[in-house]
């Protein structure tokens, strides 16, 4: 098997991003922007108690946990961040 079929990863969309526990955080920035910040995490026991409560930060664990954010005000995204891998 050659090394690009070993380190291809599926796409993200619609079916693969069910299998992620997203959280999301919403605030109003000083320009009155609405801005969602969505953090995404795949293969993790949650606690839905303490994951609806805190924010949750994991170092490392690759394209696993990643984030982006959303401005509602403008429609645009930015700011995507992947994991590194430990």
């Amino acid at each position: 098997m050659s090394n690009q079929k070993l380190w291809r990863r599926e796409p993200i969309n619609k079916k693969t991003l069910r299998k992620y526990v997203r959280q999301y955080v919403g605030y109003i920035t000083d320009n009155r922007e609405i801005i969602i910040h969505i953090y995404l995490s795949k293969d993790i026991d949650a606690d839905k108690e303490k994951f609806s409560k805190d924010i949750i930060t994991v170092l490392d664990g690759g394209s696993k946990h990643w984030s982006i954010y959303i401005n509602i005000t403008t429609k645009k995204l930015f700011d995507m961040r992947v994991n590194g891998i430990s």
